[in-house]
């Protein structure tokens, strides 16, 4: 059995006499590929706050990580960007490193010095829950990577961290962090 056409664009008609009647349209099948593009573009841009929070986390990562071409202009930008991400009232425990306040942390910061070959920060393996109160709680896994400029060697520590997080002002600022002391 062949299709032939019947002269007019997107349309085929069937072989068969008996169903001149009937035609083949390309439309609905480009209408139902339309909706289903559109359907996936709005679950992926229409707001949310697991993907807010997950942004939130990647962009912090970012802001960690530091090259190894560093320049004093990079870092007080970074550490002007790191205090945006916290609430003033942030606790966190890195290991056996208490940090009472986001002071406390813009502190420690400031006074850190990075390894010569720099530093890359990612977070794995979030897992965010939303209780549904304009709060959040992220258990992840936070990759260091730094590279040896003498030897080119590369470290990796991975830490499992909890991050907890508050909705203020419609941004999520990190509340409070709680650290792994050694590297998994």
């Amino acid at each position: 059995m062949s299709d032939r056409d019947d002269g007019r664009p997107g349309t085929l008609a069937p072989s068969d006499p008996d169903d001149e009647g009937r035609f083949v349209s390309g439309r609905p099948v480009a209408l139902v590929l339309a909706l289903v593009l559109v359907g996936a573009a709005l679950f992926k841009w229409w707001p949310s706050d697991d993907r807010a929070v997950r942004r939130q986390l990647d962009a912090l990562a970012d802001v960690l990580s530091v090259p190894s071409s560093d320049t004093e202009l990079s870092r007080q930008t970074r550490m002007d960007d790191l205090r945006s991400y916290f609430a003033p009232d942030a606790h966190l425990r890195l290991g056996s490193i208490d940090v009472p306040s986001r002071d406390a942390l813009m502190s420690l910061a400031e006074a850190w010095t990075p390894p010569e070959g720099g530093l890359f920060v990612e977070f794995v393996d979030e897992d965010v829950a939303l209780p549904g109160d304009g709060t959040a709680r992220v258990t992840l896994t936070a990759k260091l990577t730094t590279r040896d400029r003498a030897t080119g060697g590369i470290n990796v520590d991975s830490r499992r961290t909890e991050i907890d997080l508050r909705k203020q002002q419609g941004d999520w600022a990190i509340t409070g962090v709680l650290a792994a002391g050694s590297s998994q």
